[in-house]
Protein backbone atom coordinates (compact mmCIF):
# COMPACT_ATOMS: atom_id res chain seq x y z
CA UNK A 1 0.00 0.00 0.00
CA UNK A 2 1.28 3.13 -1.07
CA UNK A 3 1.23 6.49 1.01
CA UNK A 4 -0.77 9.23 -1.48
CA UNK A 5 -0.39 12.71 0.20
CA UNK A 6 -1.11 16.22 -1.41
CA UNK A 7 -0.42 19.75 -1.17
CA UNK A 8 -1.11 23.08 -2.08
CA UNK A 9 1.18 24.63 -4.77
CA UNK A 10 1.95 28.33 -5.18
CA UNK A 11 4.20 30.42 -7.85
CA UNK A 12 6.33 27.12 -8.05
CA UNK A 13 8.07 28.21 -11.73
CA UNK A 14 8.13 31.73 -9.12
CA UNK A 15 6.99 33.58 -12.52
CA UNK A 16 4.28 35.89 -10.05
CA UNK A 17 4.71 39.29 -9.13
CA UNK A 18 1.94 42.44 -8.14
CA UNK A 19 1.16 42.52 -11.89
CA UNK A 20 1.62 38.43 -13.37
CA UNK A 21 -0.53 35.91 -11.85
CA UNK A 22 0.41 32.45 -10.92
CA UNK A 23 -1.54 29.26 -11.00
CA UNK A 24 -2.49 27.41 -7.91
CA UNK A 25 -1.52 23.55 -8.39
CA UNK A 26 -1.56 20.61 -6.29
CA UNK A 27 1.09 18.20 -5.92
CA UNK A 28 0.65 15.55 -5.70
CA UNK A 29 3.32 12.68 -4.02
CA UNK A 30 3.72 9.11 -3.67
CA UNK A 31 7.04 6.67 -3.16
CA UNK A 32 9.08 9.30 -4.42
CA UNK A 33 7.06 10.63 -7.62
CA UNK A 34 5.69 13.58 -7.86
CA UNK A 35 2.71 14.62 -10.15
CA UNK A 36 1.13 18.63 -10.23
CA UNK A 37 -2.42 19.39 -11.19
CA UNK A 38 -3.40 23.18 -12.01
CA UNK A 39 -6.66 23.92 -9.92
CA UNK A 40 -7.22 26.64 -13.03
CA UNK A 41 -7.39 29.75 -10.48
CA UNK A 42 -4.53 32.11 -11.23
CA UNK A 43 -3.80 34.80 -8.60
CA UNK A 44 -1.01 37.72 -8.30
CA UNK A 45 1.74 37.51 -5.59
CA UNK A 46 -0.46 39.57 -3.79
CA UNK A 47 -3.77 38.08 -3.51
CA UNK A 48 -2.16 34.98 -2.26
CA UNK A 49 -1.96 33.84 1.35
CA UNK A 50 -1.65 31.33 4.00
CA UNK A 51 -3.14 28.96 1.39
CA UNK A 52 -6.07 31.18 0.71
CA UNK A 53 -7.01 33.75 -2.26
CA UNK A 54 -6.75 37.08 -0.70
CA UNK A 55 -7.60 40.71 -2.31
CA UNK A 56 -9.16 39.38 -4.83
CA UNK A 57 -12.47 40.30 -6.20
CA UNK A 58 -13.87 36.90 -6.33
CA UNK A 59 -12.05 36.03 -3.38
CA UNK A 60 -14.30 34.23 -1.59
CA UNK A 61 -15.53 32.37 -4.70
CA UNK A 62 -12.24 31.23 -5.79
CA UNK A 63 -11.59 29.84 -1.60
CA UNK A 64 -14.86 27.66 -2.42
CA UNK A 65 -13.41 26.24 -5.96
CA UNK A 66 -10.33 25.60 -4.04
CA UNK A 67 -12.04 24.24 -0.76
CA UNK A 68 -14.45 22.20 -3.23
CA UNK A 69 -10.71 20.56 -5.29
CA UNK A 70 -9.17 19.80 -1.45
CA UNK A 71 -12.06 17.66 -1.20
CA UNK A 72 -11.66 16.08 -4.76
CA UNK A 73 -8.52 15.45 -3.82
CA UNK A 74 -8.71 13.98 -0.56
CA UNK A 75 -11.23 11.22 -2.55
CA UNK A 76 -8.32 10.34 -4.53
CA UNK A 77 -6.24 9.88 -1.76
CA UNK A 78 -8.65 7.37 0.14
CA UNK A 79 -8.25 5.28 -3.28
CA UNK A 80 -4.72 5.25 -3.06
CA UNK A 81 -5.09 4.13 -0.12
CA UNK A 82 -7.33 1.75 -0.35
CA UNK A 83 -6.45 0.32 -4.08
CA UNK A 84 -2.67 -1.70 -3.59
CA UNK A 85 -1.59 -1.29 -7.48
CA UNK A 86 -2.02 2.43 -7.31
CA UNK A 87 -0.44 4.69 -10.25
CA UNK A 88 0.22 8.16 -9.98
CA UNK A 89 -0.09 8.60 -13.37
CA UNK A 90 -3.71 7.67 -13.28
CA UNK A 91 -4.06 11.05 -10.86
CA UNK A 92 -5.10 13.76 -12.96
CA UNK A 93 -8.06 11.04 -15.25
CA UNK A 94 -9.52 10.37 -11.23
CA UNK A 95 -9.40 13.81 -10.54
CA UNK A 96 -11.57 14.24 -13.58
CA UNK A 97 -14.01 11.53 -12.45
CA UNK A 98 -12.70 9.43 -15.35
CA UNK A 99 -12.37 6.27 -13.77
CA UNK A 100 -12.95 4.22 -17.02
CA UNK A 101 -9.38 6.34 -18.44
CA UNK A 102 -7.48 4.69 -14.70
CA UNK A 103 -8.20 1.69 -15.99
CA UNK A 104 -6.70 2.13 -19.49
CA UNK A 105 -3.54 3.62 -18.11
CA UNK A 106 -3.33 0.94 -15.59
CA UNK A 107 -3.48 -1.76 -18.35
CA UNK A 108 -1.20 0.16 -20.77
CA UNK A 109 1.52 0.58 -18.11
CA UNK A 110 1.30 -3.26 -17.15
CA UNK A 111 1.90 -4.11 -20.26
CA UNK A 112 5.59 -1.83 -21.03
Amino acid sequence: MAILRFNIIYNRKCAATAEKTSVIEFRFSCQGKQKYLSTGIKVRKNQWKGGKVVAHPEAKELNKQLSILKIKANSIIEKAFLDSDFNINCIPFLFKGEEEEKENVDFILGHL
